[in-house]
C-alpha cells in the first residue's frame, strides 16, 4: 500500500489497512523508527479509566466531589 504524507505532515492510513488491524479513529499510536529506514507503528490501548481524573476535575460545578456526611455521623478523626 502507497500512501502520502500531507503538507502538514499527516500520514493516511487505508480504511483496508485500518480494518484489518482493528484501529479506528481517535486510537493513540506510538510511531518509532527501527533504524533502518522504516517506521514501527504500534496501536496504544488506553486504560479504561485513563484520563478521568482530568475530566473529573474539568466540572464546572464546584464541591460536587466533597462528601456530606449526615449530621448524625460526625467525622472524628483519631491521631496516633
Amino acid at each position: 500500500m502507497i500512501t502520502t504524507i500531507s503538507t502538514k505532515g499527516q500520514l493516511v492510513l487505508p480504511q483496508e489497512l485500518r480494518d484489518q488491524l482493528g484501529w479506528s479513529e481517535g486510537d493513540r499510536v506510538q510511531v518509532e523508527p527501527d533504524g533502518e529506514g522504516r517506521v514501527i507503528l504500534e496501536n496504544v490501548k488506553s486504560l479504561p479509566n485513563e484520563r478521568l481524573v482530568d475530566l473529573l476535575l474539568a466540572c464546572p460545578l464546584k464541591g460536587w466531589n466533597i462528601p456530606r456526611l449526615p449530621r448524625a455521623y460526625p467525622c472524628k478523626l483519631k491521631l496516633t
